[in-house]
């Protein structure tokens, strides 16, 4: 079983005094800062678990007359002194050093992990205004706080020398607040950041006439693309891309993964576009991935078509003399490779490869022969015939003999 404390302290209670007393003390005392006690009766005793039935002391100063206290600190765990009596200099302990004006009285608990213990009231004793001799000084527990673009809050306590004295709270920008306003004595102060919707920023906070300065960073930069791809004919071909960003300040950067496509400008600042272009595809369909402001955008282009041509005339008749001319080609695309090449040794290519549409030339030579010949010229694959006629007849005309006049 769990042992209880028997006893918490003799009759004499508690006794508050400038030094430390040997006895209560009946007439007022004025700012007192010791507090002495008879330890409680099991103070060195053990319980059956080998654990101090009391583990420390606790010292709750009241108002006169008052049942919550006003204030309260660990005394830990103090050996008496040689008469028997504990002995504790509080001023150092309580927070709001000296307390404001008016009467109090004190109380000691023994505390365990058993129970607790409470004395009975200790003789009362009074605070007394110092403002007139005291000089007010304040401190800070930081001077700064660095808050996420996000927003957030962080507490500052103020420290003063003098429970009397007073202190303001003010903010030097609208996205800071400070609560409270004003306060006496030592006390904590809430410093609120609102979210950050643009650059980086700073903002001071005035607290019992210290600066605290309030750093927030900057919102992060984000960017959305209008579109995330886009797929083009195997021509080729360009596609917009609206780039928006959360700030106009916010730089980016465009790159392509393939060389086949472009993209312009390389680089910006705020909301704008982007140009992204594909080169004409002669071969299979193809993907590709462009990266703007970080995004992913994604370009498909068509496979090149099947290669069709068509070639005019597909057959002619030239002269026995020699000719230079040429060929109309037409193909599907400007990919389109050809060929074109002569069967006849008197018949020659002038243009013998190319792509795309386009003229091919030839030349045929003098017909030395009396008889009309026919070769040939493959362009693209596709045959034209080609007829030279046979030289014309040159035979010199009769002379005719006038008869004279009979």
């Amino acid at each position: 079983m769990k042992r209880f404390l028997r006893t918490v302290f003799i009759a004499a209670a508690c006794v508050l005094a400038m030094t430390a007393a040997a006895f209560p003390q009946t007439t007022p005392i004025v700012n007192p800062k010791v507090v002495e006690f008879d330890p409680s009766l099991d103070h060195n005793t053990l319980s059956s678990t080998g654990e101090p039935v009391v583990a420390r002391y606790e010292l709750q100063v009241f108002l006169q007359g008052g049942t919550l206290p006003v204030t309260a600190t660990s005394l830990g765990k103090p050996s008496p002194d040689a008469d028997g009596k504990i002995r504790v200099d509080f001023s150092t302990l309580l927070v709001g050093w000296p307390l404001s004006p008016g009467t109090y009285e004190a109380r000691v608990v023994a505390v365990g992990p058993s129970g607790s213990g409470l004395s009975a009231p200790s003789n009362p004793f009074d605070f007394q205004s110092t403002t007139g001799s005291v000089t007010c000084s304040y401190a800070l527990s930081s001077s700064s706080q660095a808050a996420a673009s996000g927003g957030g809050a962080a507490g500052v306590t103020v420290t003063t020398n003098a429970a009397t004295c007073s202190w303001t709270a003010s903010s030097g920008a609208a996205w800071v607040t400070v609560t409270p306003a004003s306060g006496t004595g030592s006390g904590a102060v809430t410093v609120a950041v609102a979210a950050n919707a643009g650059a980086a920023r700073t903002a001071t906070v005035t607290i019992g006439g210290q600066a605290y300065t309030v750093t927030q960073a900057a919102v992060p930069c984000s960017v959305t693309l209008s579109s995330g791809s886009s797929t083009l004919g195997s021509a080729g071909g360009t596609a917009s891309v609206g780039v928006t960003t959360n700030l106009s300040t916010c730089g980016w950067t465009a790159a392509s993964g393939a060389a086949w496509v472009t993209v312009t400008p390389a680089t910006g600042t705020g909301t704008g576009s982007a140009t992204v272009t594909a080169a004409e595809n002669t071969g299979a369909s193809r993907t590709a991935t462009v990266t703007i402001g970080g995004r992913a955008f994604s370009v498909s282009q068509a496979a090149a078509p099947a290669c069709t041509y068509a070639v005019t005339p597909v057959s002619l008749v030239v002269a026995s003399t020699a000719v230079s001319s040429t060929l109309a080609l037409t193909a599907s695309a400007s990919s389109c490779g050809w060929s074109a090449a002569s069967a006849a040794s008197w018949i020659t290519v002038t243009t013998p490869s190319g792509s795309g549409t386009s003229s091919v030339g030839y030349t045929v030579s003098k017909n030395g022969t009396t008889a009309t010949r026919s070769g040939s010229v493959t362009v693209a694959g596709q045959v034209v015939t080609v007829t030279q006629s046979a030289p014309s007849a040159t035979n010199s005309p009769k002379g005719v003999k006038a008869k004279p006049n009979r």
